[in-house]
């Protein structure tokens, strides 16, 4: 669905799709936010692409997709994510979350996602960065690769990351 004048989506809008594999929404400028509960039992689910309107993340929004595989959110006016969006992802290996309007991440944002395989947060306005966010239980800083370019990180922030990460894009 894309490019369409629908302002907002009624919050049972996937009850009883057991089977819905992928959701895609691209440039609804008038919808700015999700129900919290959208993606409620929908356990086949496994690619979400949202792109170019959402400025606002309900902390649970994501909750109970254990399948869930590839997260897009790049391309809209996120400024803040709640700490526990990404928690009870356990099968997530990619999370873009490039050209938001983040200027900092919580400390356990990224907690538990031992699958992550790339991690794109580049094209933000982020100038620094917790030591705790990428140290965070569960958060697999040997493997994924992370993007941080074109944000407003120090060169001591960029260093301590590079010896906290094995793979950083900066």
């Amino acid at each position: 669905m894309g490019a369409t004048q629908v302002t907002a989506l009624p919050e049972e809008m996937f009850h009883g799709l057991y089977s819905l594999e992928r959701f895609f929404l691209r440039y609804n400028p008038r919808m700015t936010s999700l129900p919290s509960r959208i993606f409620q039992g929908l356990p086949a689910l496994y690619r979400i692409r949202i792109e170019g309107s959402l400025e606002t993340l309900p902390e649970e929004v994501f909750q109970g997709l254990t399948n869930l595989k590839e997260l897009y959110l790049g391309h809209n006016r996120i400024a803040f994510l709640p700490e526990s969006v990404f928690q009870g992802l356990p099968a997530l290996e990619f999370l873009d979350l490039q050209g938001n309007f983040l200027r900092e991440l919580p400390d356990g944002v990224f907690q538990g996602l031992r699958k992550l395989e790339q991690l794109r947060l580049s094209d933000n306005r982020i100038s620094s960065i917790s030591e705790f966010v990428f140290s965070a239980p569960g958060f697999p800083a040997e493997t994924a690769y992370v993007y941080l370019h074109w944000n407003q990180l120090d060169l001591t922030t960029i260093r301590r990351l590079d010896d906290q990460l094995e793979y950083l894009w900066w």
